[in-house]
């Protein structure tokens, strides 16, 4: 009702005819919200952005407390993670629902909101190939690409950690030295020892 001023403006930008706030709630059905295109109306877009900002409400509230109580004791960067949900990507009927479900709906807001808030951004999954097919329409490459150039951007410092364990190490520094990343943690190394 805030962005609107009323319950009619709401009405009016999506095109209800909702009698009371307490009709206004999240979409009922996941599947539906993406299948019939509710994810591109304006409520859809509306809803996706309200719930992207929760998270980034809870990342600026952890990121104080961490600068408050860590920064003057460690002296060392801080930092979030980002994770690289990639599955349906690229889905035809419901494009980036992996990630919206996470509440990654807009990565430049998202990434600005660790400018704003003096936090390195850690990325994963950077050994990771496109595939795009079904049933996961994963593309992690692409995702990896899209989120480290938006980092650069807006001037955000990038670490980077692989998802699953890996010998493909190669793939691994191309995207260290495609985008810059700071640092890299190799997770699973038992995998490899």
């Amino acid at each position: 009702i805030t962005k609107y001023g009323s319950l009619n403006g709401v009405n009016q930008a999506w095109g209800l005819s909702l009698t009371s706030s307490s009709q206004i709630n999240p979409p009922s059905d996941g599947d539906t919200f993406y299948s019939t295109g509710g994810y591109t109306s304006t409520y859809g877009k509306d809803f996706l952005t309200w719930y992207q900002s929760v998270l980034e409400n809870h990342l600026g509230v952890i990121a104080a407390a961490a600068h408050t109580n860590f920064d003057s004791v460690f002296g060392v960067r801080i930092g979030a993670k980002i994770s690289g949900l990639h599955w349906q990507y690229n889905n035809p009927s419901a494009p980036h629902s992996a990630e919206n479900t996470a509440g990654y709906y807009n990565y430049t807001t998202l990434i600005q909101k660790f400018k704003d808030n003096n936090l390195d951004l850690t990325f994963t999954a950077l050994e990771m190939n496109d595939d795009g097919s079904a049933p996961a329409y994963s593309k992690p490459s692409t995702l990896v690409d899209q989120v480290s150039s938006i980092a650069n951007n807006l001037g955000v410092r990038l670490n980077g950690e692989n998802a699953l364990p890996t010998g493909n190490f190669q793939k691994i520094e191309e995207k260290i030295m495609a985008w810059g990343y700071n640092g890299f943690t190799l997770l699973r190394i038992a995998n490899l020892v």
